[in-house]
């Protein structure tokens, strides 16, 4: 705890070797004080471990504190590891790119995700990659990496993933491409465009949520478009408050368990009307 204040490159080291092989109290304290330390000498003792600790565990322990520390020196050597380092850095290397990560590297990002295979890290990049997006000032530009690497993929996997991308951003101009994939016939792909839908930010997509759980032939999506629907309703406070009461009540006739009842009766309060 001391090191945090008093520390210097010198505890690097030491520090990381704690962060990575103590547990409980320890290792927390040993993060903060890694975390916390100040200093550009700190920074290139930790890039320094990233590039050449001595075990699997160390490195990752380092490539956490680029991006607890925000080290922007230490973003393309993060990138690096998502493209070609081992399983047990990729993960932890793409949870630190979320502090450093710009819009400049989204086309970056989303060449990286479309080339991973495991479904953690897909899911974490896509995060990611939203995020970055969503520091673009113009909103009608944050989809515009995704839609055009969506005009010149072809594989299914990747095409999915591109579109939770598009869910997660919120870009209404993204709406189309979904609603094309939802009638796409691929069994991914349409799956990929559910979810798509369901993850989308605003009530945008409502009609589309609601379309999906009148008549999805897969229980979950319908279950998945239910709790969006109730969601994107609740996400227009100052809207008539009957309109509102009578989505929510078409939420409830579709309703087949408790979770989805108990999602619609927690909403009537915000709209009040006989």
């Amino acid at each position: 705890r001391q090191l945090e204040a008093s520390g210097d490159a010198s505890a690097v080291r030491l520090l990381v070797e704690r962060a990575a092989r103590s547990r409980g109290a320890e290792q927390l304290a040993a993060r903060t004080s890694l975390w916390g330390m100040k200093g550009a000498d700190v920074d290139q003792a930790v890039l320094a471990l990233v590039a050449s600790a001595p075990d699997e565990a160390v490195r990752a322990a380092a490539v956490r504190a680029v991006g607890e520390r925000s080290i922007a020196a230490g973003k393309s050597a993060l990138l690096g590891l998502v493209r070609t380092g081992p399983a047990a850095l990729r993960l932890e290397a793409v949870r630190g790119l979320k502090g450093l990560a710009g819009p400049a590297d989204l086309p970056a990002l989303l060449e990286l995700m479309v080339g991973l295979e495991d479904e953690a890290e897909v899911e974490e990049m896509r995060s990611l990659a939203a995020g970055a997006a969503l520091t673009i000032a113009r909103p009608g530009a944050r989809a515009d990496a995704v839609e055009s690497m969506l005009a010149k993929t072809t594989d299914v996997k990747a095409r999915g993933s591109l579109l939770r991308v598009l869910g997660q951003i919120g870009d209404e101009r993204g709406l189309p491409l979904i609603r094309r994939a939802l009638s796409a016939g691929s069994s991914g792909l349409i799956d990929a465009a559910v979810r798509a839908v369901c993850d989308w930010p605003t009530a945008a997509a409502k009609d589309d949520a609601l379309a999906i759980a009148r008549t999805s032939p897969d229980p979950v999506h319908r279950i998945l478009a239910l709790q969006a629907f109730v969601r994107m309703v609740g996400l227009e406070p100052y809207r008539n408050p009957a309109a509102a009461t009578a989505d929510l009540a078409t939420a409830l006739g579709l309703a087949t368990r408790t979770e989805e009842k108990k999602l619609v009766l927690g909403l009537l309060p915000r709209f009040a009307c006989p």
